[in-house]
């Protein structure tokens, strides 16, 4: 049992008897850490964003989207025109990007890889601190 924790712990919350104080400082601790993943994560949206637009003679560029409503940030591909900036999928990038030479495939494969990473990254982070919100929000009551 060499495994287990032998720091002291107030264990009152876990019998009903008192001691809520305690739970809602490491849900605090948790919101706060969650609070900071998501911003860092959004950070580097943000980043990957920026980089998409330098690449010279890019067709294509990733664009930070947000939806108001859920507090969602994604990364998506927009395609540079004559009119209006417009979305495009992966799949309809991918049959244009065969005509291409291997390295800009491979840059737009990497930066794709990338970006859904940071969108599965984001809605963790979110996630987590909407939990974590609920979890404050019960303990106020």
């Amino acid at each position: 049992m060499s495994g287990l924790s032998t720091s002291a712990m107030d264990k009152r919350p876990f019998k009903g008897k008192g001691g809520s104080e305690g739970m809602s400082q490491w849900v605090l601790e948790w919101q706060h850490r969650n609070a900071r993943a998501l911003e860092r994560v959004v950070r580097d949206m943000e980043a990957v964003a920026q980089e998409s637009k330098r690449m010279p003679g890019s067709q294509w560029y990733l664009y930070l989207h947000s939806r108001k409503d859920t507090g969602q940030r994604f990364l998506m591909w927009r395609s540079y025109g004559a009119r209006k900036h417009v979305h495009v999928s992966w799949d309809r990038m991918k049959a244009m990007l065969e005509r291409m030479d291997a390295s800009a495939r491979e840059h737009y494969e990497e930066v794709n890889l990338m970006a859904q990473l940071l969108n599965a990254k984001e809605k963790a982070a979110r996630t987590a601190l909407n939990l974590a919100n609920a979890l404050l929000e019960g303990s106020e009551e």
